[in-house]
């Protein structure tokens, strides 16, 4: 893993959206010079996506 990792948790209104978002993040160098992974999920029904995750399942992820 490297230095610098991203999480980003975003709401957006269609998939157009969605394919500028992923299209910003590769622009960036520190992304580009990398092997890296999207994960697109589509939540609808909570308005606070992360509560379904326990504290301790959020840090194990992040820290992988």
């Amino acid at each position: 893993m490297g230095g610098t990792d991203f999480i980003v948790i975003a709401r957006l209104p269609d998939s157009d959206s969605v394919e500028r978002l992923i299209s910003d993040f590769e622009e960036r160098d520190e992304v580009a010079r990398t092997d890296s992974t999207f994960v697109i999920d589509r939540e609808l029904d909570s308005q606070y996506p992360l509560q379904q995750y326990t504290e301790e399942t959020l840090i194990e992820e992040i820290v992988e």
